[in-house]
């Protein structure tokens, strides 16, 4: 499974608008919207922000950050096609 998907599946699986995450995590909507379409990779602190917002247990939150290493180990990382996005 692909980060952005993860994402989405886990805010969607509890109910949860874009907007809604974004007013419980503090991260905006945008920043958001670009990590669930993979225009960008969050940092590791937003990630665990917003994984923290959505309640999601230790285990699924280790699983999101191996995703992450994932992700930016491909070579098309290194490739600047995907960037680090900021708020």
């Amino acid at each position: 499974m692909e980060l952005a998907n993860y994402l989405r599946s886990q805010r969607e699986r509890r109910a949860i608008s874009c907007t809604g995450l974004a007013t419980l995590s503090g991260i905006s909507r945008m920043t958001l919207w670009r990590w669930e379409n993979s225009v960008c990779i969050p940092h590791v602190y937003e990630l665990e922000i917003a994984l923290e917002a959505l309640s999601v247990p230790t285990e699924e939150r280790n699983y999101a950050l191996t995703l992450r290493a994932e992700l930016l180990s491909r070579k098309s990382v290194c490739e600047n096609e995907l960037q680090l996005c900021c708020r």
